[in-house]
C-alpha cells in the first residue's frame, strides 16, 4: 500500500519540479533583462553626456582672456561649420559655455548638435520668435538639463541661495556686440506660464510686466533694473515637466514649457547615472539572494 501511495505521488511531484524549473528560469531571465536594461541605461547616459561636450576645435574658436586680454569669438569660422550660430553664452564659474543656435522652429536643435549632426544632447538655442541678432527687449534661450552640469544642467545650482548670491555674472557674445550679463533672478515656474513663455508677445515693449511677475514669484532675486534687456536661460526640471532658467535673469521652469517634445526628451535624462546604479544594485542583490549568494560578503 505504501508503494502505491508513492507511485501516485510521483506525477504531482514531477509537475511541481517542472513548475519550479520553469519559474526559476523565468525569474533568472527577468532579472537578466533588468540588469541588461540598467547597463544600457548607464551606457546611454554616458554617451549622451559625451555628446553634450563640445569638441576642442569648436572651443578653440573662443580666445582665452588669460593675462587680462579681451575674450573674442571667431564667428566667421563658427558660421562655416553652421550658419545658424548667432552667439555664444558663458556664465562665470559654471560649465555653461556654448554657442547659441537659431532657426525657424523650436524642435530642430533639441536633437541636433552645433554642426547639425543628430544628437540626443541637442544644442543651446534662441527661441524661434526672437530676432537672431538678439535685438529684442526680451529673449529666451533653451538647453537640455544634462548630467555633470553640462548644457544647462548648471542652472540647477542657482536654486541654492548661497550659490545664487556668489554667482552673478556671465557674458553674451554676438558678432556685433559683447554683453555683460547680471544674473538677477531664479524662478521655478510652469511650462504654461504665458508671463514667461509667450515670447512672440513679450519680446518687445513688455519688460515691466515681466519684471513685476518675476519680483512676485522668484525664489531668489537681486535689485532689478527694468530698463535693461532680459535674457532668460531655460531648462527642464523634474519629472513633472518643471522648468528653470538663468541669465540676465535666472529662470527655472516647472514644465518643459516651450514644447511637449522637449518635456518627453528631458524626463528620462534627469534620472542620472546614480539612480540607475542604485536600481541595478538593488536588483543584483535580490537576484543573488534568490540563487543563494550574498554579493556583500
Amino acid at each position: 500500500m505504501n508503494e502505491t501511495a508513492v507511485k501516485k505521488a510521483k506525477p504531482g511531484e514531477r509537475a511541481v519540479d517542472i513548475f519550479n524549473a520553469v519559474f526559476d528560469r523565468g525569474l533568472i531571465l527577468f532579472f537578466a533583462l533588468i540588469i541588461l536594461f540598467c547597463f544600457y541605461a548607464i551606457y546611454d547616459s554616458v554617451m549622451v553626456s559625451r555628446e553634450a561636450e563640445l569638441p576642442s576645435e569648436i572651443k578653440n574658436y573662443v580666445s582665452s582672456n588669460e593675462g587680462g586680454g579681451e575674450t573674442k569669438v571667431d564667428f566667421e569660422s563658427l558660421r562655416k561649420v553652421n550658419g545658424d550660430v548667432i552667439g555664444w553664452i558663458r556664465i562665470d564659474d559654471t560649465a555653461i559655455d556654448y554657442p547659441i543656435m537659431h532657426t525657424t522652429n523650436n524642435s530642430y536643435y533639441l536633437k541636433h548638435a552645433y554642426d547639425k549632426s543628430y544628437s540626443i544632447a541637442g544644442s543651446i538655442f534662441l527661441d524661434m520668435y526672437n530676432s537672431p541678432d538678439l535685438s529684442d527687449d526680451y529673449n529666451v534661450i533653451y538647453g537640455h538639463n544634462m548630467n555633470e552640469r553640462k548644457m544647462f544642467g548648471g542652472i540647477n545650482d542657482f536654486a541654492d541661495a548661497t550659490y545664487f548670491e556668489n554667482h552673478s555674472h556671465g557674458t553674451l557674445f554676438t558678432p556685433d556686440n559683447t554683453y555683460n550679463l547680471e544674473i538677477v533672478a531664479y524662478i521655478l515656474t510652469d511650462k504654461n506660464n504665458t508671463k514667461i513663455y509667450d515670447t512672440g508677445y513679450l519680446k518687445n515693449g513688455h519688460n515691466d510686466e515681466v519684471f513685476e511677475h518675476v519680483h512676485k514669484t522668484a525664489m531668489h532675486a537681486r535689485v532689478i533694473d527694468p530698463s535693461k534687456k532680459i535674457l532668460i536661460l531655460s531648462t527642464c526640471y523634474g519629472f513633472d515637466g518643471n522648468r528653470d532658467s538663468v541669465g540676465n535673469f535666472v529662470l527655472k521652469v516647472n514644465k518643459h514649457s516651450f514644447t511637449d517634445k522637449f518635456r518627453n526628451d528631458c524626463s528620462f535624462r534627469l534620472v542620472g547615472d546614480g539612480i540607475v546604479r542604485k536600481i541595478m544594485g538593488t536588483f543584483l542583490r535580490i537576484f543573488f539572494k534568490l540563487i543563494g549568494k550574498d554579493i556583500d560578503s
